[in-house]
Parts: C-alpha cells; sequence; structure tokens
C-alpha cells in the first residue's frame, strides 16, 4: 500500500449552492470504493470516467481515509483506518489531527477507525461518534474470541478549535472480543427519530453462527438514543432480554437465549456502510452487505426484530448456492437487490440517496453504490426483471453503470 491516496470529489457541473450538497454526496461514495484497505492509488492515472455534465476534483491526500461527515459550518471531518481524525477546512487539510486514536487500535485486516457520525444537534453540543476496534486486552491483537479486540461505540466533543480532548470520550457499548480481522461493518448514521443505527459486521463469527444468535452484538443493527441508552420501542425490552453495551453479551448469570437490547435486526455478515434516505418522511435506509461466495447483497430498514439471513442465507439463494433460490425461510428477509459476484469476487461498498433536488431532477431520490472489486459506481433503477426463477435470479431493479475507477490505477 502506498503512504497516502487522493481525496478525489465528483460534482455535477452548474448547480449552484445545491452542487456542493451534491459534490459531498459522490465524495461519501467514492471515499469507500477507494480507499479500502488494500488499495493502492496512482495519482497521476487515478481518474474516474464520468457521466456527461459530471467532472472529478482532486481535494487533498490522505492516508487511508475511510468515512467522513461535514459539519454545519463546512468542515469535512475524515477519519483514517489507523486511528486520525482529521480536518479538512477553509479548503486545506489541517496539519495537525484533531484526535490521535492510534495507540488505542487493533489495525490488522478489517480492524481500525471505521465509522463516524455527527449529532444533529452538533451545532450546539459539538459531538461527534466513532466506531473502532479496540485493543483491550492490551496484546498483539489475537483472533480468537477469548481476548481478541472489541468493537467500541464512544461519542467525543469536537470544539471549534477542531481539537478534541481524549479525556471527552464516553463509551456507548463495546461488542464481545472478534473471532477474526475482518468483517467490521461499523457505520453509524442518526436516523430521522433521533436514534443512532449501527450495522456492525460478524467478525468471522459464521462458524459460532453469530449473526443468528440474539445474545451476541456481531452480525447485527443497533439501535440506541444519542447517550447509549435503549429506545423504548426496540424489540428486545423486557423479560428474557438485558443490555449488553459492558462486554457484548448479556451479563454474567443471565439465563440461557438472553437477548441483548441494544440489537435491532440480525442476520448480517459484512455491512461495511449503509445509507440513511434523506428523502423519507420517517427512518428508511439500504444496508450495503459484502457477501462470501456468490452474492453481493443491499438490503432494506428498518427492520424491527428482522433477521437478514446469513449464515443461512446470501443474497436471494441459500448460503453458496446460486441455484437454491427459493423463497427465504420463515422470519427471514432477502436484499432488495442483489448481483453476482464476477471472476474476482465482489465487494458492495459505498452507498447514498440522492436527494431530491441536488442534481437534475431524473436523479431524484435514486441510490447511488460503489463495488470495489468492479471499481465502479452504479445508480439503482427500479424496473428490473424480479425474476426468481430465473437463472440467475433477478431482483425488481437494474443496476447502471454511473461512473469508473480504471482498475489499471488499484
Amino acid at each position: 500500500m502506498r503512504t497516502s491516496e487522493p481525496w478525489l470529489a465528483f460534482r455535477q457541473i452548474g448547480t449552484g449552492p445545491s452542487g456542493q450538497r451534491g459534490k459531498r454526496l459522490l465524495q461519501a461514495v467514492l471515499v469507500v470504493v477507494l480507499c479500502i484497505t488494500t488499495l493502492s492509488i496512482n495519482i497521476a492515472t487515478a481518474t474516474a470516467a464520468m457521466p456527461l455534465g459530471f467532472e472529478d476534483t482532486f481535494v487533498a491526500s490522505v492516508s487511508g481515509p475511510i468515512d467522513m461527515v461535514w459539519t454545519p459550518d463546512g468542515r469535512m471531518i475524515i477519519i483514517n483506518k489507523n486511528g486520525l481524525v482529521k480536518v479538512y477546512a477553509n479548503g486545506s487539510l489541517l496539519a495537525t489531527p484533531a484526535l490521535d486514536l492510534t495507540t488505542r487500535l487493533c489495525t490488522v485486516g478489517e480492524q481500525g477507525l471505521v465509522g463516524i457520525a455527527l449529532h444533529p444537534s452538533f451545532v450546539s453540543n459539538h459531538y461527534i461518534y466513532l466506531y473502532y476496534i479496540y485493543n483491550k486486552f492490551n496484546n498483539d491483537c489475537p483472533e480468537n474470541e477469548i481476548n481478541g479486540p472489541v468493537g467500541r461505540f464512544s461519542r467525543f466533543v469536537l470544539p471549534d478549535t477542531n481539537v478534541i480532548d481524549p479525556a471527552s470520550e464516553v463509551i456507548l457499548f463495546e461488542t464481545s472480543p472478534r473471532y477474526r480481522n475482518h468483517h467490521t461493518g461499523g457505520d453509524p448514521k442518526f436516523g430521522k427519530d433521533g436514534y443512532l443505527y449501527l450495522p456492525i459486521g460478524d467478525a468471522g463469527g459464521q462458524s459460532l453462527a453469530w449473526p443468528q444468535d440474539l445474545g451476541v452484538l456481531h452480525g447485527k443493527v443497533m439501535r440506541i438514543t444519542d447517550t447509549g441508552g435503549i429506545p423504548p420501542d426496540n424489540p428486545y425490552t423486557g423479560p428474557g432480554t438485558a443490555r449488553c453495551n459492558v462486554n457484548g453479551v448479556p451479563p454474567a448469570g443471565s439465563p440461557a437465549g438472553t437477548k441483548c437490547q441494544e440489537i435491532y435486526s440480525s442476520g448480517l455478515r459484512n455491512p461495511f456502510r449503509f445509507a440513511m434516505d434523506p428523502n423519507a418522511a420517517g427512518v428508511h435506509y439500504y444496508i450495503d452487505d459484502v457477501g462470501q461466495h456468490s452474492w453481493e447483497e443491499i438490503s432494506e430498514g428498518p427492520l424491527a426484530s428482522g433477521n437478514y439471513g446469513w449464515q443461512v442465507r446470501e443474497g436471494p439463494c441459500a448460503k453458496d448456492s446460486d441455484t437454491d433460490c427459493g423463497l427465504p425461510p420463515a422470519g427471514m428477509t432477502d436484499p432488495i437487490h442483489w448481483y453476482k459476484h464476477g471472476p474476482d469476487g465482489g465487494a458492495v461498498t459505498g452507498g447514498t440517496f440522492i436527494p431530491n433536488g441536488v442534481w437534475p431532477a431524473s436523479y431524484d431520490g435514486k441510490y447511488l453504490f460503489a463495488d470495489y472489486v468492479f471499481g465502479k459506481i452504479y445508480i439503482l433503477e427500479s424496473g428490473g426483471p424480479n425474476c426468481r426463477l430465473c437463472a440467475l435470479p433477478t431482483s425488481a431493479f437494474n443496476q447502471i453503470e454511473f461512473a469508473t475507477i480504471p482498475r489499471s490505477s488499484v
């Protein structure tokens, strides 16, 4: 991996004030197609093939960027896989990180500092939220479920000085130790209901049945309040449930089968990124779940107590199959869109809904998503074949190529 990757921006030309939102929109998608941990970019040749009326622009060079958000006053907050929180303000990248978590992290494989969110009331409280893989046992970050690293979700304060006091950290929850160093997930978002949603990967724990175990946080969508509490309408509350915020599992002595109150949905593999729909009246989102052997999938939420099927299902089929594709078992939900791996596999990564009015009307409400292996950004269009009995089965959507990152540059 080279020491730095280019930070590129796409924008729709000539859109006035809304064009800034459009530029930010595609930056959010592009960062996750370009900046997965194994990727190297040649700055001279990494030029995206854009549709007519769009352009790509070099913004700054950041080592290992993996996610970003914007403050209401226009600062871009960029997180780096190795544990740095960087600030881009007034046209330049600040030399000093706002926060350095490098000594706390395990960064082997897909681990590190992986997700960031801003509080809806950031202007008044300056809260940011970070999901990172924490070296809780201060060891060499082994891959096991006893003393491996854990996922930690915390709140910090980002003042106007762009310097975060590490002591401002408030830990909202931690997972149990991770079985493997991949399938991290960890992309927090606020819903229009004011609650935090955070899909977490299964940490390679499919052989331990973690994605289907409601007493383990791995392979789930979390839903909590902005202070780490449990929303009263979460699906697992009352008798037979417990808080799992301390160790990622029910407290010692809990009865067998106790469910974690933080869990909202289950059955995910590697939900690397997901996107809230800004055009919906309430909470509506898509989850980009990276597949294993056969299928990449985009699933729909919210789905209270819903089960997206992993490790029993992948895409529209039974796991490891592209022919056993009947309706899912009772209690499980298929993705709304899926596509088959190519010769080198596939990896659905970033996604975003296009806000109404930021681009020409033909783009209103559409969904953009990226595939790291294919090196492309697609736009999801309704009106697909929707043929479950076809070989291969198809969804009710078509994915249309929107932009290409040349494979020769990665």
